[in-house]
């Protein structure tokens, strides 16, 4: 039987560490490539809470969705409130006109302008805690 050698064991770890970043990070590409908006508000601390306004491809047109995180997302955790399908939009520049203002008010955070606007409540951000 043949000795596994220490520096094989730790070429190998090496690889497979190389591949779960790569993983990682093409997915976390994917996210930013989607991306509509994105602001930080304040909680507890300065800039507790950041908004992220994204858009997901539907068959002929894309779901744009929002979501909250307390505090920044990390690889081992995260704290994200619901993500909200705030309406479909046929393409980026309609998502980006619509939904790409997010405005921090006393009463929460709110997703675009006008009647079609969609307010998370502050008290629902504490509770993604």
């Amino acid at each position: 039987m043949k000795r596994v050698s220490f520096l094989g064991v730790l070429l190998l770890g090496a690889c497979i560490l190389l591949l779960a970043v790569s993983t990682v990070s093409l997915r976390r590409a994917a996210d930013y490539s989607h991306l509509v908006a994105v602001s930080w508000g304040d909680g507890a601390v300065p800039a507790q809470y950041g908004a992220y306004v994204f858009y997901e491809p539907r068959a002929t047109q894309l779901m744009v969705r929002a979501t909250v995180h307390a505090d920044r997302p990390r690889w081992w955790s995260t704290y994200e409130h619901a993500t909200v399908d705030l309406g479909l939009v046929r393409d980026e520049t309609s998502a980006v006109r619509q939904w790409g203002q997010i405005t921090w008010l006393p009463e929460g955070v709110q997703f675009g302008q006008g009647p079609q606007a969609v307010l998370i409540p502050r008290a629902e951000l504490g509770r993604a805690r």
